[in-house]
């Protein structure tokens, strides 16, 4: 395969053109133009997935972007990983609709990134749609799993940082690793991520976090979380989260959605802490389900340890299985407040249940202020009714 012998400057930008042939095992990219500072180093080809071309694009520069045109087959990401490693910085572009895709044999992460190392994927205002397909297959309904690969690692694990913006979609990956969680994208204590849109969909986490499991650094603007699977069963807590598990850390969501998220066996269907500071701000988190097992909760929020802050935001509609009886809405074990205009409303307990809005354990500091807290609805109305319970 032939090589390039360039010295390359600190800013690389490659276009890749999706070949529309493949053999068994590969997806030839056909085209790549380089330029540096707006000269052209001249076409150059035969990168067989997107893990060659970033390692060759990479070599001797610290920051490369990458312009990848689409219309064609998904691009296989590689054999495995995907690495940005520390000192480099790699952006990635669509130009149209691109997929890259998991290829069969690969059960790690697709994109690795190392502590020091930094992952853009988009860029502000762009038009193309970039999707990142864990290599997963639903029934039409997008409940069941009917096969394609089940991984071991989420498609995004980050060790340094990773930046998204625009339409870039990660979707069906099928963690089956019970010793950690996370399907779509994992970040570590020493991990920060900021997404600006993007949308994380039809993912699956046999342990926790369907779609997001944070221990370090994460903001999410105009970000959608949705139709993501986790939890196993736990009675003493740690497993949950479909939509988001929150071990450690930060995070912080603004103009947001986190929805119908369902755990399996588990608690917080929508968010599970335990651990951190969880902040929402003009965010909604709806028409999630936490998952059938006793004396669990929170159809929408549960909180194990940490400090939930809902900040204008809305709680809504969502639900707990029969035998997971306490607060459709948030349960809460720690700290929550509700403020600044947020409805909790619309949510229900199931089963002989308590606390349709909020349920609360003795010695736990729920502190609602101007907050909207009607229409919940719970079997059991013992205590301050349908919308607000405690033990």
């Amino acid at each position: 395969m032939k090589k390039l012998t360039h010295s390359f400057p600190i800013l690389i930008t490659v276009i890749l053109l999706m070949a529309g042939g493949c053999d068994a095992y590969n997806y030839p990219l056909d085209t790549f133009l380089r330029e540096s500072a707006g000269s052209s180093l001249g076409w150059d080809g035969d990168y067989y997935n997107l893990q060659e071309a970033v390692q060759d694009v990479l070599r001797g520069t610290k920051s490369a972007t990458l312009r990848v045109r689409g219309g064609g087959d998904p691009i296989e990401t590689g054999p495995s990983p995907v690495v940005i490693p520390k000192g480099k910085t790699l952006t990635i572009i669509p130009l149209g609709t691109v997929t890259f895709k998991r290829r069969m044999g690969n059960t790690e992460c697709l994109f690795g990134i190392d502590q020091g190392g930094e992952l853009i994927l988009g860029e502000k205002g762009m038009s193309g749609t970039l999707i990142i397909d864990g290599g997963m297959l639903w029934d039409e309904t997008h409940t069941t799993v009917t096969g394609g690969i089940s991984a071991r690692d989420a498609v995004l694990v980050v060790d340094g940082t990773l930046r998204v913006y625009g339409n870039v979609i990660v979707e069906n990956n099928n963690n089956i690793n019970t010793s950690y969680g996370g399907s779509g994208i994992r970040i570590s204590p020493q991990g920060t991520c900021f997404l600006d849109g993007g949308i994380i969909r039809y993912n699956k986490a046999s342990q926790s976090g369907g779609g997001i499991h944070n221990k370090g650094s994460i903001i999410i603007n105009n970000t959608v979380i949705s139709n993501n699977f986790g939890g196993g069963p736990s009675i003493s807590g740690g497993i949950g989260g479909a939509g988001v598990y929150m071990e450690e850390g930060t995070f912080i969501a603004n103009k947001a959605a986190i929805s119908y998220n369902t755990t399996t066996t588990g608690r917080g269907g929508g968010v599970y802490m335990e651990g951190g500071i969880f902040t929402i701000i003009d965010t909604t988190i709806s028409y999630n389900k936490s998952g059938d097992m006793m004396y669990g909760g929170g159809g929408g929020i549960y909180i194990n340890q940490g400090t939930f802050t809902a900040n204008n935001a809305t709680i809504s509609y969502n639900t707990t299985a029969a035998n997971n009886n306490r607060g459709g809405g948030v349960y809460n074990r720690d700290t929550f407040t509700a403020e600044n205009n947020t409805a909790i409303i619309y949510n229900t307990a199931s089963g002989a249940g308590k606390g349709g809005g909020v349920y609360t354990v003795t010695g736990a500091f729920t502190n609602l202020d101007d907050t909207v807290l009607i229409k919940n609805n719970s079997p059991d109305e013992t205590g301050d009714g349908p919308d607000l319970s405690s033990i």
